[in-house]
Order: structure tokens, then sequence, then C-alpha cells
């Protein structure tokens, strides 16, 4: 696994900032790591219903010059955003398919992420070690060394052309999946 110095030392999170999204335990690890180590910041990317209490009780957690809010982004300024993350958490407790994820990966972003079926159906499908299960039952030193290695990760561009390549017709045969089955249900 090759060794990166480029990214900036942050922890990612993009999506809807709602408590279904494991927004809560992503603030206990962020107090974890904060008693271990105060050289990174965090990085929001999103809006939601949650978002003022969220960003209030992050607040509370590591001072507010080391959260960077860049609320709800179009799809050009989120390209740009990826080159401010160095690892992206996913805290959701569900998540089947997990398009952030998948995005980060492209970018070249490593991911740590709470272990569900989306999360494991991807681990089988890019390098060891750029999507790592979150386990906060782990010790406070365990996640700080999984943290600082995901960090130095680099993320493969195999991943970005597989990626590409087997779904270039994806959206295109949803769409059609879709159109049948109503058809046959009239």
């Amino acid at each position: 696994m090759a060794l990166k110095s480029e990214r900036p030392k942050t922890i990612g999170l993009i999506g809807r900032i709602h408590q279904d999204r494991g927004i809560w335990e992503f603030i206990r690890l962020i107090r974890i790591l904060n008693s271990s180590s105060k050289d990174f910041k965090v990085v929001v990317i999103g809006d939601g219903p949650s978002k003022d209490k969220f960003l209030f009780k992050l607040g509370s957690v590591i001072s507010k010059n080391r959260i960077i809010y860049l609320g709800q982004l179009p799809e050009s300024e989120l390209r740009k955003a990826w080159k401010r993350i160095g690892v992206l958490v996913s805290m959701a407790p569900v998540e089947s398919y997990g398009r952030v994820i998948r995005e980060s990966l492209i970018a070249g972003v490593p991911v740590w992420a709470t272990a569900s079926a989306g999360v494991k159906d991807l681990m089988d499908n890019c390098k060891k070690g750029e999507v790592r299960l979150l386990d906060l039952s782990k010790s406070d030193a365990s996640l700080d060394k999984e943290f600082n290695t995901l960090h130095k990760t680099k993320v493969s561009s195999d991943f970005s052309k597989r990626f590409v390549k087997e779904n270039n017709t994806y959206a295109a045969k949803l769409a059609n999946s879709w159109i049948n089955t109503i058809n046959k249900a009239k």
C-alpha cells in the first residue's frame, strides 16, 4: 500500500445531516480522536434537519476553527472539495449502495465506515485497506492508529476505472427496468 502526503489531515462527513445517518456516533468518534491528537480538522458537506444541533455539538467537542462547514454543494464544487478531505467517514447504520463512499474512492479518498451490506460489498470491490470498517468499541488508541493509517493510504486509480466501465450504462439499465416493471403492471 503506497503512502500519500498531499491530502490534508482531515475527516470528511458528506451527506444528509440527520440523526438516522449516524451523526451522533460521528461526534463520539471525533471526541475519541481528539483525545489522542488535535492535529486534524473536520470537513462537513451537506445539510439536513439536524444540521444546527450537529454543528453545535461538534463545536463543543473540537474548537470551531477546526471545523470546515461547506454546506450543500453543487456537483462542480463537490469535485473540488474532495481535495480537502483526507479520510471520509460514514457512520450510517444502514447503507445499501453507498454513493458518497464510491465517490470518495473515485476521488482517491479512503473510507472509514460502519459495517453495512453496502460497505461490505464495496470492500470486495476495492483494494485491501482502501475501505476499513469502523468499530467504536475498539480502544481509543486503536481508533487513532486506524485513522492515521487510513490518512496515509493511497487509493488506487483502478477503482475509478473499473467503476466507470462497470457503471457506464447503469442508469439507463435501471430506468429501462423501471419502465418495464410499470408497463407489465398496466
